[in-house]
């Protein structure tokens, strides 16, 4: 499933998203959370607003990793990849265990 089915006016649809993954809000939110700390991934409100800008105005070179053809056509080197996919390597290649993450804790102990 495309990212774009979790986009609303261009920013994410946490609701959607964690109905169609079978997860809480709380625990997208923790989810995003810890990707955000890892200063790779951020959540910007407008991000082909934000690469438009930096290629007209700073002239930058711009790596994108997105499933956003627009997007995309902005980056000297694109990179197509599912959000979710990136993100699973990401954690992999960084040591973490994609099924246990540090920042969520079970809510409940059963005995």
């Amino acid at each position: 499933m495309s990212m774009a089915a979790f986009l609303d006016k261009n920013r994410l649809d946490i609701s959607k998203l964690a109905s169609a993954i079978g997860l809480s809000r709380p625990t997208v939110m923790q989810y995003l959370a810890f990707l955000e700390i890892t200063c790779v991934i951020r959540r910007v409100p407008d991000m082909l607003g934000l690469l438009k800008n930096l290629r007209k105005t700073h002239h930058a070179e711009l790596t994108v990793i997105s499933d956003n053809a627009e997007a995309l056509a902005l980056a000297q080197s694109p990179i197509q990849l599912p959000a979710q996919l990136f993100c699973c390597h990401l954690t992999r290649a960084r040591g973490f265990d994609t099924e246990a993450p540090r920042t969520i804790r079970k809510m409940t102990e059963t005995y």
